[in-house]
């Protein structure tokens, strides 16, 4: 199964949480209980933010103001 994981950062880049281990939308496998790439990006955020964009570095913003960014690691284990 593909996956990726996906990371809270702070405006610095310093983790927040602890990654999600996600799949890839369009896995033709995927195990139960994960979710998508876009479902943990979703789950990361916070009431009143919006995260922009779709690349592996996704700012979040609130108030028009960056509050952090959503990193998405394309590794297929961590390190």
């Amino acid at each position: 199964m593909p996956t990726r994981w996906v990371t809270r950062m702070d405006v610095d880049g310093q983790p927040l949480r602890e990654p999600m281990k996600c799949f890839i939308e369009g896995a033709i496998i995927a195990e139960p209980g994960f979710r998508t790439v876009e479902q943990c990006v979703a789950e990361l955020i916070e009431p009143g933010e919006v995260c922009i964009g779709h690349s592996d570095r996704r700012p979040i913003m609130k108030d028009g103001k960056l509050v952090g960014y959503v990193a998405i690691d394309y590794r297929t284990q961590r390190a």
